[in-house]
């Protein structure tokens, strides 16, 4: 679900496409934010609980070579360098899609409680967000 399906509940002026550069759906980001929602959802959101509920070890190295994989591709995203004042202090991708907050950064910040929740509790545990995805962390 995104932010979009509940403009129809706001106020005009509140909607997100009549919010500063379209609010956390901007069309010009449309397409890339929509492609990266269903990999994120699917290998990441989603995947930490198949790994919990993996009942034999094959099915758990399956399930934890997709999110580790996504996780790497996110590391790897935020760690190209960018550009203009959204920089982090070693130049590279403040977020995800450059410069400003989209709907992608709000769906992952759930990801922030990986190594407290997922890790332990759902057996996500070959690596840690604050040791292993320095870009992740920051």
């Amino acid at each position: 679900m995104s932010y979009e399906s509940f403009d129809h509940l706001r106020p005009e002026d509140r909607k997100q496409a009549n919010l500063l550069e379209g609010g956390l759906l901007p069309s010009t980001l449309t397409p890339q934010i929509e492609e990266m929602n269903k990999w994120i959802q699917s290998d990441i959101n989603a995947r930490v609980h198949d790994v919990g509920s993996a009942l034999d070890q094959e099915t758990y190295d399956r399930h934890i070579g997709v999110l580790l994989q996504a996780l790497d591709r996110l590391e790897s995203i935020l760690g190209e360098h960018g550009h203009g004042k959204f920089l982090s202090g070693h130049g590279k991708r403040r977020f995800l899609l450059g410069e400003i907050i989209t709907e992608i950064v709000i769906r992952l910040f759930t990801t922030v409680r990986f190594d407290v929740a997922y890790n332990n509790a759902l057996k996500c545990s070959r690596k840690q967000i604050r040791h292993d995805y320095p870009n992740l962390h920051r």
